[in-house]
């Protein structure tokens, strides 16, 4: 009947008994859960239900609409008017327009009588009625799984009520727990700001802008084309279960946040991008995938983008007090076939994980992982406040881009840890500010590397961490380089490892920075440190050209270099290094100090060096004043006899020096410990490493045949 209530509770009741029934799912089709007997999805039990109720719709409203027309029903406007009519016949039927329903009339007066009198009685459901029980026998035929149901009562309530509509009725008609369909309606509308309300496009909507325009939370649950961007004002959320939104427009962003849009949620969508139109980048990047301007709060997450461009986290419009997008999560992501995977332009305290950003099919012309944006305090020709600080990434895959990671105008403070950077031109970028002030700084990246034609290109880059493993073996050029013309201070830290190096390993230029630098073979040389007043290790092993070449001045370093061409040279001044080598060491420079063992040879061809330690092999100087040999062993020490030994006849006695084979021994003394004679000895004549030694008494004579111990000090240069 019309008025019959249609509860929620009847619908549950009229359920088929599925155990533990499947999730919902977004397909038409038939399910078959782990437990239970199969069921029909929502969409197919809705596409069924919805054809059988217009086509008995449709079927009744013509049957009685011929009924009326040939004269076998009269015909009211509405009910209310047909039963205010008293028809002057014993007996007759009428249908009620508004209702559709069909009333049988008894004249209950006699014949002739003026004061007519009679009954309309209902004669039993309408067409209308007859669609309704048609579609929720259908719904309970075909089943409904427990977890569907909800959604499943929600749209039964809002067919019902189109179908009242569509026919120009009331929706009232319909009535849930004593509240009109309207009611339900306006309250389901509150619902609906609730982030755990999610309409599915495929039953709720035309496409996916239109479920945005009527909801928040939309779950996009079908495939579509767009060619204009789907625009998310705050609070909206798109969830999916990988369906995909295919942008063909060229250089048309496909997910794009309204200016400072906030509390956005972008989650398991696929995203495909036109990939025909010309590139852009920066501020004028026009088509990334999915791109922020401005918001906070915004969770991007779970998508497969197969674009041009991957995620944009912009700045904010020209009228915002704050320009820069913060606060929003990244993560989950594949991006496929991009050019540029994350962008941070003038973004802060934004925070990546798990990215997956390749090319498999070209080279990618951009940037896997970008930091820039803009400081107008430093430098006032930047024109806004928009730094780039605080960005945190972890668990990156980046491969086949230009560039892994680059650092750039503002980038502070950022910090990326657990990257994985494969087949790029180079691993990380570091390019200079606007001002000296908006260099990048205080950044710490921690990452591992394979297949790049370079590890690291530090432009005036000053006060960041470097944290790496790397193959070299696809360098084209240095592997580390800082380039040339930077005029402040590095403090620069290097710490990794670089193996097979295909060519010199490091080349450091900026002064103070730290070092913590392993190279296993170079095509090349090692490591060049040309800065000044750094610190910490180098060690180099199998370079075809010399371990470390040290240019700069004023640093103290420890080295260790095995099986290269060379294993130190130091061409800088005042440097104190401590030193292992299995090879030979070159020292053009003055004032340095060198401490360890050299095992190969030693070159000296500048001024007031000072040696510790030992060299195996020969020294050479040439044309050199004021260097200090005597710390080295062979060059100067004191040598304790051990046994006596006895004068010849003349009072003398030879001992051999055990000096280094590159020395000369320039003066030696000797003393009698034990001296109850008050007898000494006194130098008669040094050659080569052969020093004599006269015994003398008191009187100044020789003392012939007489066993003496004593012990003697030598110096050579």
């Amino acid at each position: 009947m019309a008025d019959q209530v249609i509860t929620k509770q009847e619908l549950i009741e009229a359920k088929i008994d599925v155990k533990h029934a499947g999730e919902a799912v977004n397909t038409e089709k038939v399910i078959t859960p782990r437990y239970g007997d199969s069921f029909k999805s929502i969409p197919l039990v809705v596409k069924e239900g919805e054809e059988k109720t217009d086509a008995a719709v449709a079927a009744l409203n013509a049957k009685a609409d011929e009924v009326v027309a040939k004269g076998f029903y009269t015909g009211f406007s509405t009910e209310t008017a047909l039963k205010a009519s008293l028809p002057n016949v014993s007996e007759m039927r009428a249908r009620a327009d508004d209702t559709r329903k069909i009333w049988r009339w008894s004249r209950t007066s006699a014949e002739g009588v003026m004061l007519v009198t009679g009954t309309w009685t209902d004669t039993g459901p309408s067409d209308v009625d007859v669609a309704v029980d048609q579609f929720i026998e259908e719904a309970q035929r075909q089943g409904v799984a427990l977890g569907q149901l909800d959604e499943y009562y929600n749209y039964l309530m809002q067919r019902l009520a189109q179908i009242a509509v569509d026919k120009g009725w009331d929706s009232s008609f319909v009535v849930h727990k004593g509240e009109t369909q309207y009611q339900v309606n306006e309250k389901q509308s509150d619902i609906n700001t609730n982030i755990r309300d999610r309409k599915s496009v495929k039953l709720w909507a035309a496409n996916l802008v239109d479920a945005l325009s009527k909801y928040n939370a939309v779950d996009f649950d079908k495939d579509e084309v767009v060619i204009t961007p789907v625009l998310l004002a705050s609070g909206k959320t798109i969830t999916s279960n990988n369906h995909k939104i295919n942008q063909t427009s060229p250089s048309t962003i496909v997910v794009e946040l309204d200016y400072g849009a906030s509390n956005v949620t972008i989650d398991g969508l696929n995203i495909k991008q036109d990939k025909t139109g010309s590139l852009s980048g920066g501020t004028g990047n026009n088509h990334a995938s999915v791109k922020v301007k401005g918001g906070l709060y915004n969770h991007i997450r779970n998508l497969i983008l197969d674009g041009q461009l991957g995620v944009s986290l912009g700045t904010n419009a020209a009228t915002a007090p704050e320009r820069r997008s913060m606060f929003n999560t990244v993560e989950n992501i594949i991006m496929l076939a991009t050019n540029m995977g994350i962008e941070q332009i003038g973004s802060a305290y934004n925070a990546l994980n798990n990215l997956f950003i390749m090319n498999p099919i070209a080279r990618g012309v951009f940037i896997g992982d970008r930091m820039t944006g803009y400081d107008n305090i430093i430098n006032p020709a930047d024109g806004i406040f928009a730094p780039c600080h605080g960005n945190n990434g972890t668990n990156v895959f980046i491969c086949n881009l230009s560039t892994g990671i680059s650092l750039q105008n503002s980038a502070k403070y950022n910090s990326k840890i657990n990257y994985f950077i494969t087949e790029c031109d180079r691993a990380v970028q570091v390019i200079p500010g606007t001002a000296l002030g908006n260099n990048p700084t205080l950044n710490n990246l921690q990452f591992t590397s394979e297949k790049c034609g370079q590890l690291i290109l530090n432009d005036q880059g000053n006060h960041n961490k470097f944290q790496f493993f790397a193959d070299g073996s696809a360098f084209t050029d240095q592997g580390i380089q800082e380039v040339a013309g930077y005029t402040g201070k590095g403090f620069n830290s290097y710490q990794g490892v670089i193996k097979n190096s295909a060519k010199t390993a490091a080349q450091f230029r900026y002064s103070h920075n730290t070092y913590g630098l392993q190279v296993s073979k170079a095509v090349g040389n090692g490591a060049n440190v040309n800065g000044s007043y750094g610190g910490g290790s180098i060690i180099v092993d199998g370079a075809t050209g010399t371990g470390v070449a040290l240019a700069g001045n004023y640093n103290n370093l420890q080295v260790v270099a095995t099986e290269c061409l060379m294993g130190l040279s130091i061409s800088g001044m005042r440097n104190i290094i401590n030193i292992q080598t299995d090879g030979n060491v070159t020292i053009s420079g003055s004032g340095n100090t060198i401490i360890g063992r050299i095992g190969g040879n030693l070159t000296v061809t500048d001024n007031d060096n000072k040696f510790i330690g030992e060299v195996a092999g020969t020294v050479t100087r040439t044309n050199t004043t004021g260097n200090n040999f005597t710390g080295l062993k062979g060059w100067s020490d004191t040598v304790y006899q051990s046994a006596a030994l006895t004068t010849d006849a003349s009072g003398r006695v030879v001992v051999v020096v055990p000096k280094h084979a590159s020395s000369q021994i320039r003066s030696a003394y000797a003393t009698i410990p034990s001296n109850t004679s008050r007898q000494g000895l006194r130098v008669v004549s040094i050659s080569g490493g052969n020093v004599m030694f006269e015994l003398y008494d008191q009187a100044g004579a020789a003392v012939a045949s007489t066993a003496v111990t004593f012990n003697y000090t030598y110096s050579c240069n």
